[in-house]
């Protein structure tokens, strides 16, 4: 099994509860933080954003490459 450091954000569930989106690489998460900055929520004024070693293949791992933006 190949380990892997997945990257978290923690963001506003829409009625001010947050709630954890799993990303591959920390300036995924920066970049969602950008979009939650401009709707006035917390951001980097504390930082949610962290990582933790998995595994390829594993639920956070696949979480967070559904969250991988496509770049074309």
């Amino acid at each position: 099994m190949e380990k892997v450091i997945i990257w978290y954000g923690v963001y506003d569930g829409g009625d001010g509860s947050p709630y954890i989106k799993w990303f591959l690489t920390k300036q995924e998460v920066e970049d969602g933080y950008e979009e939650d900055i401009e709707k006035g929520w917390g951001g980097f004024t504390e930082s949610g954003v962290g990582s933790v070693e998995t595994f390829v293949g594993s639920h956070i791992y696949n979480k967070a490459l559904k969250n991988k933006k496509i770049i074309i």
